[in-house]
């Protein structure tokens, strides 16, 4: 069976790092659509304008699908860490219902009566 150890601390540090590089892409991608249109009116040439207006286009459907999927990444993320901390938690909750659900039954109390008596 697979051993899980998840540290949200280390979840935590690694999402901060990746929103501070999806902030930089971000911003990025604010001034290339800027940038696509002062280089298309420096080249003062139609075909080079409708070229990179081409490009522009077929770009910004990717771009924002690449915003998209890194929010989403970091999203699943959380939401996956918190699904592991909420089952810890049921687990330890569920085992120590069933140790004193043991610790009350019949078997339980005579296991604790041979422990006492050095036998157990």
């Amino acid at each position: 069976m697979a051993k899980w150890d998840i540290e949200p601390s280390g979840v935590r540090a690694v999402l901060v790092r990746v929103q501070g590089h999806a902030e930089e892409l971000n911003a990025a991608l604010q001034s290339f659509g800027a940038d696509i249109e002062s280089a298309a009116q420096g080249s003062q040439s139609q075909p080079i304008t409708s070229a990179l207006g081409d490009f522009l286009a077929a770009s910004e459907g990717k771009l924002a699908r690449m915003t998209g999927l890194i929010s989403a990444a970091e999203d699943g993320a959380v939401k996956a860490t918190l699904a592991y901390l909420n089952g810890d938690e049921q687990m330890a909750a569920n085992a120590q219902s069933a140790a004193v659900a043991v610790g009350n039954s019949p078997v339980g109390k005579s296991a604790a009566a041979l422990a006492r008596l050095g036998m157990g």
